[in-house]
């Protein structure tokens, strides 16, 4: 299942609080730049797109939750994280329409698939989430499953914009994260060894197979 706060620093601080043995992707501990993918702290972001070099690690975004290094994406916003071990919690903000550079955000919002897969990389679970359009948008998501995962696929679908969205460093958790949501948003679900997704802010029913 999957849980959105629109309050980027109470989701993660939630998120903080509710799982243990929490390893992380701080962005901070990888030199500013273009790769086609990293290693932090044990665990992998790999790139999945065109590009030759599409993940792009530096400060772009100024707003509560980001700050230091984030990353970004050269073209559509796709990658993978690649985890050394199972976890069953994976959190992180996503924020759109906005940048510290002009010309690298547009105000057309976005929408992301993630798809979980277990150590025999067999797909555990799938949902949808997106980001508003018109307007800078932003949200913590709080992914969780009912059994380990090793991979997590992030992929921007639908209209697919080149221009950046930013993603901050990113928490992961042994445990199950179940963090209180905003009262907007619609309870959670979840299916049997998969996960589902709940957007806060927002009144239409996400399925999830």
């Amino acid at each position: 299942m999957i849980s959105s706060d629109s309050n980027v620093i109470a989701g993660r601080n939630a998120f903080i609080a509710g799982g243990t043995s929490q390893t992380q992707f701080d962005w901070d501990l990888v030199s500013v730049g273009s790769y086609a993918s990293r290693t932090v702290n044990g665990n992998s972001v790999v790139g999945a797109n065109a590009h030759s070099t599409p993940l792009n690690i530096r400060n772009w975004v100024d707003a509560a939750g980001f700050g230091g290094h984030d990353l970004a994406i050269n073209g559509v916003e796709s990658f993978d994280l690649q985890f050394a071990a199972d976890h069953k919690s994976v959190g992180l903000a996503i924020i759109t329409g906005t940048g510290n550079f002009s010309g690298e955000y547009d105000l057309t919002g976005a929408t992301f698939r993630f798809t979980a897969f277990d150590a025999r990389n067999s797909q555990i679970g799938i949902a949808d989430f997106s980001l508003a359009s018109g307007r800078i948008d932003q949200a913590w998501l709080t992914l969780n499953a009912t059994s380990g995962f090793r991979r997590l696929e992030v992929r921007e679908i639908g209209a697919a914009s080149i221009a950046d969205q930013y993603f901050s460093d990113i928490f992961t958790s042994v445990d199950n994260v179940n963090p209180v949501p905003e009262p907007a948003s619609f309870g959670l679900w979840a299916l049997a060894a998969g996960i589902g997704l709940v957007g806060a802010r927002r009144s239409k029913r996400i399925v999830v197979c």
